[in-house]
């Protein structure tokens, strides 16, 4: 008996030395950082894990500790962490064709959606790219006009019928987050989908179903699961155990959304077939080519024959593909886009010169009609804030990478990259680094970018990614500027967001990193709506 308990003890103490020098040590000897902890890495020494600071907040108190390269352990994996334009642009540089998206990140993001564009490399990720972004061009999305405006316009109307009654009603929005994700989902649903989710204004969102959850409720609860998983220091098969067996939030959510997407692709079809059916072909309507339609239309015929072909033979698209390419783009939809609206709020709502400056503007151009493509694209200030806000909004935190082959004599700043090392360029690093930008870089001043002789119009390339860069960068960032700059012009042109003592900010980190204390008064300029 003391022999086995001897045995055990012996045991545990070597897995714990090994997993102690194989993970949670500093991996790169003469790289600043902090001794990763046991389990954590550097979680809790950089304040994340106790929520005293975001990853964004994070890695700038790190650079400003340890310099512009340090490594930087969450859980498991440790990383070098780059922090100065031109190292961005090496790692990042669309003609580094060997650096690919982080092992790490695959597995993590394997348990939620293997198949999604951004999980792929090589000719996997150019047959899906040859489908998917072709749909998410800026002239693809200008026939959807009317349907951004036509919901913004909804959640006016809602936000006028709560608080826009008497201007000294004193009542103040609490759930604007909230308000946007419903917003940007519903916009993704009918111009990449063409599927209503009516989901706007529903108090406490009481949409119900069969289980008694939301679409956006679902869509919340596991991005915000995927948020904690990532963060988690279990093993992968551990993280997998825990998701399939020992979380039914998850499960349920994960139902509600793969029970949406089967609608979305039913609709598509019926309504396919409807027009197919007609016997006039002139008497047949178009079907409006929106993102599931070029999805379903390239449904692999044969998946099993198409998989026996080389990677660089294959065409099409296979059924898993489909679905979680709809469930990336559902999340980007929901997530990002309602994040930097979130923040645009936040922002002029301290500053009401801006806002002051942006109404200017939109009624020189606009006046009292209806916007147009023209019209917006004259709106320069606006695009000035637009840009300002994407650079402070800390929607993404850094991009990763890692070298997939050996190359000779690979040294940047004096480290040298190897095979399988994992790389993150921090863009909130680069967002807040006073050395380049002219003007302050913690303020929010779109005035930094206005104009031909504006103090920071002639930036470094890349010192502002805020939708990354290379190959992996985000591939619906037109219709998230598009979508972004015409919904913030028609708020400004019925609203004037005012602050508040609550209104504090602060990073409330989830997948993206939303203001923590967002609490506004929505006042209504116009009675017309």
């Amino acid at each position: 008996m003391l022999l086995t308990l001897l045995i055990l003890i012996a045991l545990f103490l070597l897995s714990y030395f090994y997993l102690k020098l194989r993970y949670f040590s500093k991996q790169f000897v003469n790289i600043p950082g902090y001794e990763p902890e046991f389990l954590f890495g550097n979680l809790r020494q950089s304040g994340v894990l106790q929520g005293e600071y975001s990853f964004w907040q994070a890695l700038c108190n790190l650079q400003e500790k340890f310099g512009d390269i340090f490594q930087y352990a969450i859980g498991l994996n440790s990383r070098l962490v780059f922090c100065r334009p031109h190292q961005a642009e090496y790692i990042l540089s669309t003609q580094r064709q060997t650096y690919e998206t982080i092992t790490e990140l695959k597995n993590v993001l394997t348990l939620f959606m293997p198949k999604a564009l951004i999980m792929q490399c090589g000719f996997d990720h150019k047959r899906l790219n040859r489908i998917i972004l072709p749909l998410l061009r800026k002239y693809r999305i200008l026939p959807y006009m009317h349907n951004i405006l036509d919901r913004t316009d909804e959640l006016l109307r809602d936000w006028k019928k709560k608080y826009g009654g008497d201007r000294n009603t004193g009542k103040i929005n609490f759930q604007i987050f909230e308000d946007y994700s419903s917003l940007t989902l519903e916009i993704i649903g009918l111009i990449a989908f063409d599927y209503d989710f009516n989901i706007i204004g529903k108090d406490d969102r009481k949409v119900k179903n069969d289980q008694n959850m939301t679409l956006g409720e679902a869509t919340s609860n596991i991005i915000q699961i995927m948020s904690e998983i990532s963060l988690s220091p279990l093993p992968i098969f551990l993280k997998r155990i825990y998701l399939y067996f020992f979380c039914p939030k998850y499960q349920k959510s994960l139902s509600i959304v793969h029970g949406y997407v089967s609608q979305i692709i039913a609709n598509y079809k019926g309504k396919k077939q409807r027009i197919d059916e007609e016997s006039n072909d002139e008497l047949k309507p178009a079907i409006r080519q929106n993102l599931i339609a070029q999805l379903v239309s390239n449904l692999q015929e044969d998946e099993e024959k198409e998989e026996k072909k080389l990677p660089s033979e294959r065409q099409g698209i296979t059924k898993q593909e489909l679905l979680d390419n709809i469930f990336l783009l559902m999340f980007a939809g929901y997530e990002t886009s309602a994040t930097v609206l979130s923040w645009f709020t936040y922002f002029v709502s301290k500053c009401p010169e801006v806002q002051q400056r942006m109404k200017q503007e939109i009624r020189q151009h606009c006046g009292t009609g209806e916007l147009t493509v023209e019209n917006l694209q004259k709106l320069e200030y606006c695009d000035c804030v637009l840009k300002e806000t994407l650079r402070l909004a800390p929607t993404i935190v850094g991009v990763a990478r890692e070298p997939t082959v050996q190359e000779n004599n690979t040294n940047l700043d004096g480290v040298k990259l190897d095979k399988g090392q994992s790389l993150m360029v921090s863009i909130a690093c680069l967002h807040s680094d006073k050395r380049n930008w002219k003007m302050n870089p913690l303020q929010f001043l779109p005035e930094r970018f206005y104009g031909s002789e504006a103090p920071d119009i002639n930036h470094h390339p890349y010192a502002f990614l805020p939708f990354g860069s290379g190959r992996h960068q985000c591939a619906g960032q037109e219709l998230a500027r598009f979508e972004l700059k015409l919904i913030m012009v028609r708020l400004m042109q019925y609203v004037t967001f005012e602050d508040t003592p609550g209104n504090t900010g602060g990073h409330a980190q989830r997948m993206t990193i939303a203001p923590k204390n967002l609490e506004v008064y929505v006042r209504f300029d116009d009675e017309q709506l």
